[in-house]
């Protein structure tokens, strides 16, 4: 398990640089290869706005939650998903593109109510 800063990411993000944002998912892929794991997962999807980017270049399959989520949504008969994260993650077409090539339609928090989500959260912590 290698889990890399989401930071890194999240900078790249902040600045639009989607191929710094892609070399932060892909650095830790190849590590993971080199010491021989069988596939790769990235537990926060807000980077994920740079899987199309970086997917040709995956040296190991990538379990893409989104995708995975989109999958399983009809035969559990949602129509519907609510989507919450990061207002990178939230904004972005990570999850529409995915759900609306099942058939399937995303709500998410107007920006007042994600900002208060946030707030609410990280008071929590």
């Amino acid at each position: 398990m290698l889990t890399p800063s989401l930071s890194t990411g999240v900078r790249a993000l902040e600045h639009g640089d989607m191929e710094a944002c892609a070399t932060s998912m892909l650095d830790p892929a190849r590590k993971l290869a080199a010491v021989s794991a069988d596939y790769l997962i990235r537990p926060d999807k807000t980077i994920q706005q740079a899987f199309e980017q970086v997917a040709p270049r995956l040296p190991l399959p990538w379990l893409h939650i989104a995708e995975v989520v989109a999958e399983e949504s009809p035969s559990r008969r949602f129509q519907w998903l609510g989507i919450s994260g990061t207002r990178w993650l939230v904004e972005s077409d990570v999850y529409p593109r995915k759900l609306e090539a099942h058939g399937l339609r995303r709500l998410h928090p107007p920006g007042a109510d994600r900002i208060r989500m946030g707030q609410t959260r990280q008071s929590h912590l």
